[in-house]
């Protein structure tokens, strides 16, 4: 079963309650059904819709086959989703390419401002794109938003459910959105990334409630959180740890302050196969428009546009 997908067979969402979404067989009509939550109406668009979702989503391997690129270069190897923006995923680019192994997968698309090393990216087809939107409907569910109608920001959250599928981890260096009425509370387009990645797991998914490794960096409080499936709540949480063998994706805004920045450096310190001496890559200033087939750069140090490092500011909703 492909990541994300839901089990039709699986007990209603409450046991507790015979039917949670309308009366029950005999009760009088002027009984109203109860009020579902954002979650209990994302677990149910999930339900309606996981088959012809999981039918039509291809793997991994057959998504960059189309895309003309290759797949991972090794099974035990580490492997970076992101959308290739400015600012957090451009940092985790950076950080990737200091490495002696691993991979970087950048979804894109025409037109996109791409800020990553071009050698990672892989514009979506049409045909492959639009697959993406039964998972941002389920998405929306949960979050009590509708699937944006304009082309370029409906590309841009199309990638952000690619971001998730196949991430054994994913790590979201954002703000924790406090006036939202969602259960995840994440701030920009991020939660879109995020709630596609929550939705495979249990009550929603099938995937088991402990397989879900999400993470947040909350860059107004400077304290890593993981999300709590079963909860549907954050809870404190020391800073995940990378290992050579896992995809993880790392997404968040697209100004991070400077500690952010300096969250998201520490997480590759323990990483064997480390370039200390490399020389900076100039290419991450610069605005990228290259394809699939962009020339490689080769590895690169940490290199931080001073744009990035904003401070005295507190990070809302607009980023």
């Amino acid at each position: 079963m492909a990541p994300g997908c839901h089990d039709h067979t699986a007990k209603p969402w409450s046991q507790s309650s015979p039917d949670l979404y309308g009366p029950q067989v005999g009760a009088p009509s002027r009984h109203k059904p109860p009020t579902r939550t954002w979650h209990e109406r994302g677990a149910r668009g999930a339900r309606s819709i996981a088959a012809r979702t999981c039918a039509a989503m291809p793997d991994l391997p057959e998504i960059l086959r189309r895309c003309q690129l290759s797949g991972p270069a090794a099974v035990e190897s580490l492997v970076l989703f992101s959308g290739g923006a400015e600012g957090v995923d451009a940092i985790f680019d950076a950080a990737m390419a200091q490495l002696t192994f691993g991979q970087c997968i950048h979804w894109s698309f025409e037109g996109h401002d791409f800020r990553a090393r071009p050698e990672g990216r892989v514009n979506l087809p049409e045909d492959i794109a639009r697959l993406c939107d039964p998972y941002l409907h389920v998405a929306a569910g949960s979050l009590g938003q509708s699937v944006p109608r304009k082309p370029h920001v409906l590309a841009l959250f199309r990638r952000n459910v690619l971001q998730a599928l196949w991430a054994d981890a994913m790590i979201a260096v954002i703000w924790e959105d406090l006036e939202a009425s969602y259960p995840l509370r994440m701030g920009g387009g991020t939660k879109w990334a995020a709630q596609v990645y929550v939705d495979r797991f249990q009550p929603i998914g099938v995937e088991a409630a402990e397989s879900c490794h999400l993470y947040l960096y909350e860059v107004n409080s400077a304290v890593w959180k993981r999300w709590d499936c079963l909860a549907q709540a954050w809870t404190p949480a020391s800073p995940p740890i990378l290992s050579r063998t896992m995809s993880f994706a790392g997404i968040g805004t697209r100004t991070p302050p400077q500690h952010a920045i300096d969250a998201i450096h520490s997480l590759f310190k323990d990483l064997s196969g480390h370039l200390s001496d490399s020389a900076p890559d100039p290419h991450l200033d610069e605005p990228k428009e290259s394809n699939c087939s962009g020339e490689s750069h080769g590895p690169s140090a940490l290199h931080v546009p001073s744009a990035l490092c904003a401070s005295g500011r507190r990070w809302r909703r607009r980023d």
